[in-house]
């Protein structure tokens, strides 16, 4: 449920490129001790992780590219105006 706004706390700027490495981390810390288990059920969670650790890293590539291209326009336009 959402909360009203309070102006005396200020909002935290959510970095998206954080967020997917931080749970990229933290997949990949379980999936350590996933490896060492020999139950099925972990075998399977350690596969699923590695799907979702695929995707967070293809995602943190695009958003790297697409700040890039950002960063690259913005020079772009400030060479111009020089």
């Amino acid at each position: 449920m959402h909360q009203p706004y309070d102006d005396d706390f200020p909002m935290e700027e959510i970095n998206l490129v954080d967020l997917y490495k931080e749970e990229v981390a933290f997949l990949k810390k379980q999936n350590e001790f996933l490896e060492k288990s020999k139950k099925s059920k972990d075998q399977r969670q350690r596969w699923k992780n590695g799907i979702v650790i695929e995707y967070f890293q293809k995602r943190i590539n695009e958003e790297m590219a697409h700040l890039q291209t950002i960063k690259d326009q913005i020079l772009m336009k400030t060479r111009t105006l020089h």
